[in-house]
């Protein structure tokens, strides 16, 4: 195992790690309140969409960022 195998380990964990936490940290689409007819919250009403949608951006930031350590790590390891 060599030194690029090492660091593009330890930052697809640093990776996966914040993907995890942003997929958890964002609003669901359809609570119980909902399916019951229960009165909409501030955040349901569009107050939390700013939230939502960083942590999305965040969540499709971080696959991607992923995909391409995976590649480089791959190809440094392959041709070096």
């Amino acid at each position: 195992m060599n030194a690029f195998e090492i660091i593009g380990g330890c930052l697809m964990i640093l990776v996966s790690v914040i993907i995890v936490i942003a997929v958890l940290c964002q609003e669901h689409k359809m609570s119980l309140g909902t399916i019951s007819g229960a009165e909409s919250s501030y955040m349901s009403t569009g107050g939390g969409r700013t939230k939502d949608q960083l942590l999305k951006k965040i969540t499709k930031g971080c696959g991607i960022l992923f995909f391409i350590i995976t590649l480089v790590v791959y190809a440094l390891t392959v041709y070096f």
